[in-house]
This record gives C-alpha cells, structure tokens and sequence, in this order.
C-alpha cells in the first residue's frame, strides 16, 4: 500500500478478509473491501468501477479469479502470492478481455536498499506495519502461532539486540 501510494498510485482498493488487517491496510490509505460481503467486481462497480491493474498477493484460484473480474479491460494483473502451486484460470477473462497475467517471485539487492531508504524517511509510516517485537528466543513460538492463524495484522519483527519480548 505504502508504495503504491509513494509511487504515485490513485485509490488504491485492498480486498482482506481478517477485519484487523482491514484495518491496518485503511490506516495506511487504501479502500477495504471485505470480500464476505459479496463478490469483489459488484463491490467495486457499487464504488465508480473496476480496477485498471491488480495484484495477488495470495496466489489462490479464488483471488486470481476476482483480479480477472475485477479489473477493466487490458488490465495487467501481477501475481505475487504463492498459495498453491496451480490455480485455474477462465482463459476467455485473460485473451478475449486482452488483460496481461505477470508473475513476480522475488526481490533483488537494489529492492532491499531501496526500502531501507524509503523506511528511513518515514519511520512512523512504516511503523504502523509492525504489530509487535520479539527477542529472538520468542520466534519459534511466534511464527507456530502466526501459521495457525493467530490473528497479527502486521509483521513480526524478530529482535537480535534485546533479551527480553516487548510490546
């Protein structure tokens, strides 16, 4: 979301379905929609229209499906998230609506430099995405809890300089 806004993006609309993530993604400027209250397109056309790009971050069929109708026509839609290794498609959304499906995997050095400078001028921004700090005795505990669903809106940040867990 950050970086959507600091390149330049419009509104910027964030479909989650955990309402503490929903509301962390609002702080930081996006639309929310909860995709429990129907599908995803009817959400947008109810707000001014479909979307010109989209991204998954899931990497699910379901998610990948309502980036395909969810978005205007020619509409790229990048992939990001791997959540199962094959997904299915509606082929006619892709060719006969001319949209263009982009995978991205990973990131380069360049990336990581870049975010610490983005992070750096904005810290307080950047801040909000952390939910919580822990030393890193706590990170076994910490991601067992996270992978089973604990609710952590943000991140985890791991500590190496403290002994005790805080916040």
């Amino acid at each position: 979301m950050i970086a959507l806004r600091d390149a330049g993006a419009g509104t910027v609309f964030v479909s989650e379905m955990d309402a503490a993530r929903r509301e962390l993604v609002q702080h930081l400027g996006a639309e929310t929609i909860d995709p429990a209250d129907g599908p995803i397109a009817d959400q947008l056309r109810a707000r001014g229209g479909l979307v010109d790009a989209a991204l998954d971050a899931v990497g699910i069929t379901p998610t990948l499906r309502d980036a395909l109708t969810s978005t205007t026509l020619g509409a790229p839609i990048c992939l990001v998230g791997m959540g199962a290794p094959q997904v299915s498609i509606d082929a006619f959304l892709v060719s006969t609506e001319e949209r263009s499906l982009i995978g991205s995997f990973t990131y380069g050095s360049d990336d990581f430099t870049d975010a610490t400078e983005i992070i750096g001028a904005e810290p307080e921004v950047y801040r909000a995405l952390i939910s919580r700090e822990i030393d890193v005795s706590a990170a076994d505990d910490a991601f067992t809890a996270l992978a089973a669903g604990d609710g952590t809106p943000g991140k985890v940040l791991v500590r190496f300089d403290r002994e005790k867990t805080t916040r």
